[in-house]
């Protein structure tokens, strides 16, 4: 007993030896000295916040930061920041001293990208991180520092546009916003405006986007889409106050058909048409149109037809010539031929050839138009509706349009001619008896405007209408309608000047 217990007491203190021998050798000095011999580098970057390399490993310390604990020797360092190139460096460093090292990126054009900023419609003034800019719509901003930026579109008459953008270094970024009007139809009179008449006649858009409109007996309305402007014969050369036409030429002047001859204004300068110093032949000037090679095309009232080449004046008259009536209402000339169509108040649609000299007249007679009290309203029909054409146009495809008003035992509407099948084609009554106004926008649908019936667009296959009960068109007498380089219908109405934005 006294044997095994010997032995037991032995194996205890054994163990014990064995358990506390082993306890020295994984014990660490709590005040074990820092090496003395050690090299660091202090690393900055403008913006802060790239992570630092060494030779191609992460140390886990971003700018700006001293990375410690290096032995001396020569370093590649890469700064890494999201959206930025990485850039290197190359270092020396070594124990006796901390030498820095400082990366500029803003001043490195190969760290900067560029912003294409569109919106649609343009014009639209720009604001990026809340900060307004004096650019506009379209915009190229080059030498933008990479990173998120919010970018907000303003423009007025619409939603102000808000869109997030990343620029990466080296980096083309694009940004175009469709922005949302804030409605759909803006009607500018007396009452909102200081627009001088409502009474509105036609409409033009020049190349600089500046509005012109004609009103009956005030002479003519300027509109930047900031201030209102007029121009009557008692403040300008106008010949009279009574404008029944407006149009610009491809040298952006405009043109100007009143009741008491034609004027053309050309920036500050003007010259002026009468009987009484040119060879118009009538002074009510009811339309004008241009050739390709900048010759005029004159439609008077109770004077024909009439041409300036330069200076060199034609008039065509039934008592000159086979142009059978005196009484136009509007011409439009033909972009494939450069020949002229006039629409005639009480003998139909007449064109002109060039190669012989002669005219060729379409009527209701010799179309087998259609008989007034047969044909329900709505329905379409060979031939011309009656005689009274009082406006015309040429649609992208060649074809001829033209409006009718309705007289005492026919009805109006609109009719057109097919130059490929070479017949006239009439819609009874549709859109409307009295169509004053017709213009096509690019992808070829016809707009009119409508005596007492409003705006009809017409695809081809379906006219849809609006008018003052079930849109907010104000008046329904739409005289002229010209469309701008963003898509927007504008129109001459007998309750001001009115901006259509829909499709």
């Amino acid at each position: 007993m006294k044997f095994i217990l010997s032995n037991y007491l032995i194996l205890v203190f054994i163990l014990g030896l064995s358990l506390s021998s082993c306890e020295k050798e994984v014990s660490v000095s709590t005040n074990e000295k820092e090496p003395e011999n050690h090299a660091k580098i202090f690393i900055n970057s403008k913006p802060a916040g790239a992570k630092i390399y060494l030779d191609g490993k992460n140390t886990g310390y971003i700018t700006p930061d001293t990375v410690k604990w290096l032995l001396a020797g020569e370093y590649k360092v890469t700064l890494k920041k999201e959206y930025f190139k990485d850039t290197n460096v190359v270092v020396l460093i070594d124990y006796n001293s901390v030498p820095s090292k400082f990366l500029d990126y803003t001043t490195n054009p190969n760290m900067l990208g560029t912003l294409s900023l569109n919106s649609e419609p343009s014009g639209a003034k720009v604001i990026i991180n809340d900060s307004l800019t004096n650019i506009k719509t379209p915009f190229k901003v080059n030498n933008m520092l990479p990173g998120i930026y919010n970018i907000d579109f303003d423009l007025p008459g619409y939603w102000l546009g808000k869109q997030q953008v990343i620029i990466q270094s080296q980096r083309d970024s694009y940004l175009n916003y469709k922005l949302k009007d804030t409605s759909l139809w803006v009607n500018y009179n007396m009452n909102n405006t200081d627009i001088h008449s409502n009474d509105l006649t036609c409409l033009a858009i020049d190349k600089n986007g500046i509005k012109w409109a004609g009103s009956w007996g005030y002479g003519i309305v300027r509109y930047d889409e900031k201030t209102w402007q007029y121009l009557d014969a008692a403040n300008s050369p106008l010949l009279g106050n009574y404008v029944n036409c407006l149009v610009v030429d491809n040298l952006n002047r405009l043109w100007i058909g009143t009741d008491g001859g034609m004027a053309v204004k050309d920036g500050e300068n003007w010259i002026t048409y009468t009987m009484a110093n040119s060879p118009l032949p009538a002074n009510d000037v009811r339309g004008i149109a241009f050739t390709s090679d900048n010759k005029i095309w004159i439609a008077t009232w109770g004077g024909g037809a009439a041409l300036n080449d330069n200076g060199n004046w034609t008039v065509y008259s039934p008592s000159n010539s086979t142009f059978p009536h005196p009484y136009c209402s509007a011409v439009a000339v033909h972009p494939s031929t450069d020949e002229p169509w006039f629409a005639l108040f009480g003998m139909g649609v007449v064109r002109y050839y060039s190669v012989d000299g002669t005219w060729k007249n379409w009527n209701k007679r010799n179309t087998a138009g259609v008989v007034a009290t047969s044909a329900p309203p709505g329905s379409i029909r060979s031939g011309i509706l009656n005689d009274n054409i009082q406006s015309i146009g040429i649609h992208p495809d060649g074809d001829i349009w033209a409006g009718v008003a309705a007289k005492i035992y026919d009805k109006g509407g609109l009719c057109y001619f097919n130059i490929s099948a070479y017949k006239w084609v009439s819609y009874v009554a549709t859109p409307s008896n009295q169509v004053f106004s017709i213009t096509f926008s690019p992808d070829g649908v016809v707009w009119l405007g409508n005596g007492g019936a409003g705006l009809t667009r017409f695809d081809g296959t379906t006219f849809k209408t609006f008018n003052a009960t079930n849109s907010r068109l104000e008046n329904n007498y739409v005289n002229g309608i010209a469309i701008d380089k963003n898509g927007i219908k504008w129109l001459a109405t007998y309750g001001g000047l009115v901006k259509y934005k829909g499709n």
